[in-house]
């Protein structure tokens, strides 16, 4: 027991300083290799004691990697899932020695296991379960994942090549149901954008990359689901993006394992000073550590929740198409560029936004979805961002964006999600680059449990609310709102009022005022109307710092 438990520590140890230089990526597999070694030794020996070995090699079970161990991603304080695979006529006493034998050892070396010991039919059987919708689903996800360590390779051979395909052709599209209903379901009330994120869990975290892998593997066994490289609308660049992110959350969770020396997720205040430090994150532009490693955090989390996002919505419209809703399907017209397909928006035709003038139907395409209550297609959102990077000063000057964007601000709904969806796919901060400043900017005080530009997104949701509230309550501050003269004024200092923190927090208020006459102009506002935003984005605390006296 006393070397199990230095062998694994020093496979910690390795593993964090592996992760410094060459990322979580890396780590994991040298955890996951240390892990295999010495669980193929403990194999053998419970094997022999059990009356199990024959030519040197466990017969009539395996041992099978799962969860994070068996993509070989595993953290220093990962659970150690897996999976005793034996054959069906194995009888309890062998069995009982076996596990015995196994599991004591690493119990007692302290390791976090967790194991199932089940037969083919068995695993089968759970399987079935779970893909009928019950919380086993979790049972199907871990048998699709798991890797052959160590044991009899003809059982796990057989498993694998025979019964899981088999399964997956008669199953898949229920299982692919059941993990997205999982995800949807994980997704409501929460946000990516959290100051404290859970880096396993929350929106834009590890599990929503797995789940585009969960779902890939699901279709290449099944034989006729598409591919994720196939699915329309999802391209080589989002998933290489995605990839890379997920890869930078890996480095992340591997460092905060190493240094709470325990089990931890939530990058919390308390730890994400110690993590910038681990991976030699200095400040730089007025920019903490801890802040520059949230800013990645968030990008990383961006990119991978824009995947899962993709590749959620063209399930829930392959399943509208599959059972029909033609409600759903009904197309309607909206102007020549434009059509409403159910919920969504899409081009009418394939060169919309190839020309000079693209940026003007992309913030048309944004305004009509804005009216309608729905969000624009893949198609549109995709096209609008393959032009970003070719975005200019010029093309921001454009007269048709400025109007467009004007009406969205004086709309009276869906102003905020609107706003949402066009940072989503990274038109909002191209647009006005003071606003991609603050995008994944994470500031540790006590206002902001969000980062700047989610925070600021609130604020405009606020106005969104007040203006659909029949509270009596929200009565008196209604009135006030519907009798101001220029209310969408309220709205662009409530998008502008935190601008000027993309320097620091002290002093945000002065500098975001200095930033107004350079975005009302791009905007086309009058010189009053500038006026008013800099005395509104200037004094944005009075109101906090009388109420605090």
């Amino acid at each position: 027991i006393g070397a199990f438990k230095s062998a694994w520590n020093s496979a910690r140890a390795e593993a964090a300083k592996v992760n410094r230089s060459a990322g979580g990526r890396v780590a994991g597999e040298v955890l996951a290799a240390a892990c295999d070694r010495l669980l193929t030794m403990l194999l053998n020996f419970a094997a022999k004691r059990a009356g199990m070995i024959h030519e040197g090699v466990p017969v009539g079970v395996a041992l099978l990697a799962m969860g994070s161990y068996g993509r070989r991603e595993l953290a220093a304080y990962s659970d150690i899932d897996m999976l005793l695979l034996h054959g069906d006529n194995l009888g309890d006493e062998k069995l009982e020695a076996l596990v015995g034998n196994l599991l004591r050892p690493l119990w007692d070396a302290g390791l976090q296991i967790g194991h199932a010991v089940r037969s083919k039919g068995e695993c089968i059987r759970a399987m079935e379960d779970a893909a009928a919708g019950d919380s086993a689903v979790e049972t199907t996800t871990a048998v699709l994942e798991a890797r052959f360590v160590s044991g009899d390779g003809a059982l796990a051979g057989a498993f694998y090549n025979v019964d899981v395909p088999e399964f997956f052709r008669r199953r898949g599209r229920v299982f692919v149901d059941a993990k997205f209903e999982e995800t949807i379901k994980r997704w409501q009330g929460l946000s990516v954008y959290r100051t404290q994120p859970n880096i396993k869990e929350s929106p834009g975290a590890l599990r929503d990359f797995q789940l585009a892998l969960w779902i890939d593997k699901a279709a290449h066994l099944s034989g006729h689901l598409p591919l994720l490289k196939d699915r329309p609308l999802v391209s080589k660049e989002v998933i290489d993006e995605a990839r890379a992110g997920y890869e930078r959350l890996l480095t992340f969770r591997v460092s905060l394992h190493a240094l709470c020396r325990r089990k931890q997720d939530v990058l919390d205040f308390s730890m994400q000073q110690a993590v910038a430090e681990d991976l030699s994150y200095e400040g730089l532009d007025e920019l903490k550590g801890p802040e520059r490693l949230l800013r990645d955090y968030f990008r990383a989390a961006t990119a991978v929740h824009r995947l899962a996002q993709m590749v959620t919505r063209r399930y829930l419209e392959e399943r509208a198409i599959a059972s029909r809703d033609i409600e759903r399907l009904r197309r309607r017209i909206i102007d020549d560029d434009f059509t409403r397909i159910g919920d969504y928006l899409y081009a009418s035709r394939d060169d919309l936004f190839s020309g000079e003038d693209w940026i003007e139907p992309a913030f048309r395409a944004f305004l009509h979805a804005a009216r309608l209550g729905i969000s624009v297609g893949q198609d549109v959102g995709e096209a609008i961002r393959a032009r970003l990077p070719q975005i200019t000063d010029q093309t921001r000057a454009h007269p048709g964006a400025a109007i467009h964007f004007s009406d969205l601000m004086r709309s009276r709904e869906n102003v905020a999600r609107t706003l949402r969806s066009m940072r989503g796919i990274g038109l909002l901060g191209a647009y006005l680059p003071e606003f991609s400043e603050i995008e994944g900017l994470a500031i540790n005080d006590v206002y902001h449990d969000y980062t700047v530009d989610e925070h600021t997104l609130f604020v405009v949701e606020a106005a969104d609310v007040l203006y659909a509230s029949t509270e009596s309550f929200d009565q008196f501050r209604r009135g006030i709102l519907e009798q101001l003269p220029r209310p969408y004024l309220l709205r662009l200092a409530c998008l502008f009022h935190d601008l000027g923190k993309s320097r620091g927090a002290p002093g945000h208020s002065e500098r975001g005022a200095l930033m107004m006459p350079q975005i009302g102009q791009r905007l086309r506002l009058s010189a009053a109307d500038v006026r008013m935003l800099i005395f509104l984005v200037q004094e944005h605390l009075t109101l906090s710092k009388v109420s605090q006296r």
